[in-house]
């Protein structure tokens, strides 16, 4: 028990005194195992002083992490722009197609962000697919500079007081509950479309087993917490990159 409590204590104090990097995408290698679609976007025309895609980021204040976001159209649409929030592990280019599909619709700019640790932007681990955030909070945060950078960008396009659509996929659901709590009624959208929110993980569907009553309390919320707390050894109050250290650490035991 001693041991593993200095263990941890080690790597605590390595994660707080060590800079928190990231690591930037290679875009140009992103790009070249796009399908030819993605890779030669629609023109806009003579006509027009905007490209069809446009790949961008954001700052946020609060640590200078650049989240990568990505808009699609020419010209502000007769019935008003969208932002969507992709999925876990899902990038924003993924939403190319459905951003032609809104444009024949008679929206937009469409928007799309790459989540912080996904898609175009940085990584926070040295392994580029393995995601991590160290608080779900910067997922928020991330998303409200960008929202504020995309009122800024609809303005230089002429939109006006057109409307603004908020939609989502499973992780972007969750995180779009999170941003319209906190800014309630402050929001700049006229309406929002939640598919999947991410608000309960169904964890028996990744198992090989029955649905029966044991096996549903098992793999429950309160289930899974449990079985972590006893096969991973993560203490409730840990969270974030503290979770991972200690972790981490058990993997080096005999250096400890």
């Amino acid at each position: 028990m001693l041991a593993r409590t200095a263990c941890f204590l080690i790597a605590l104090t390595f994660s707080l005194l060590l800079p928190s990097t990231s690591m930037a995408i290679d875009e140009d290698k992103v790009l070249d195992r796009l399908p030819t679609l993605y890779a030669n976007p629609p023109a806009c025309g003579p006509g027009s002083d905007h490209a069809f895609w446009t790949r961008t980021f954001a700052i946020n204040p609060n640590d200078g992490y650049k989240v990568r976001y990505s808009r699609f159209g020419c010209a502000p649409g007769a019935k008003g722009a969208i932002v969507i929030a992709p999925g876990r592990t899902e990038p924003a280019y993924e939403y190319y197609e459905t951003a032609l599909d809104f444009i024949a619709l008679g929206y937009g700019p469409i928007y799309a962000v790459d989540h912080r640790g996904q898609g175009l932007s940085p990584r926070l681990l040295t392994d580029p697919l393995k995601g991590h955030v160290d608080r779900f909070e910067d997922y928020i945060d991330d998303f409200t500079i960008v929202v504020d950078d995309i009122q800024k960008d609809l303005s230089v396009m002429g939109a006006g007081d057109a409307p603004l659509f908020f939609t989502s996929n499973s992780l972007g659901g969750a995180i779009g509950i999170g941003y319209f709590q906190a800014l309630a009624d402050g929001n700049p959208f006229d309406a929002a479309t939640l598919l999947g929110p991410m608000i309960h993980v169904n964890y028996i569907s990744f198992v090989d087993t029955d649905s029966s009553r044991l096996a549903l309390r098992i793999y429950s919320e309160r289930g899974a917490s449990l079985q972590a707390n006893v096969r991973c050894r993560v203490g409730r109050g840990m969270e974030g990159r503290k979770m991972y250290r200690l972790r981490q650490c058990r993997g080096f035991r005999s250096l400890c």
